[in-house]
């Protein structure tokens, strides 16, 4: 997470990044083998099909993880 703000203290903008490394993370957790093309695959999947009124977490992770591995 990233906070920018200006001179003055304010907050002007916020950044929340989603890495390859987390998404191996999670289906390692989950026990789920996944490879790196595929982990890569879910996070562009997330990028496309993101909602902003939904977010990104960790269940959106384990959605495109299951849809990327067939429905486990």
């Amino acid at each position: 997470m990233e906070y920018i703000g200006n001179k003055r203290g304010q907050c002007i903008e916020i950044k929340i990044s989603w890495h390859i490394d987390d998404v191996l993370w999670r289906a390692k957790d989950q026990g789920i083998k996944i490879t790196r093309k595929e982990a890569s695959q879910v996070l562009v999947n997330m990028l496309r099909k993101h909602d902003a009124n939904m977010g990104i977490s960790w269940e959106t992770i384990d959605f495109w993880i299951d849809e990327i591995k067939g429905g486990l």
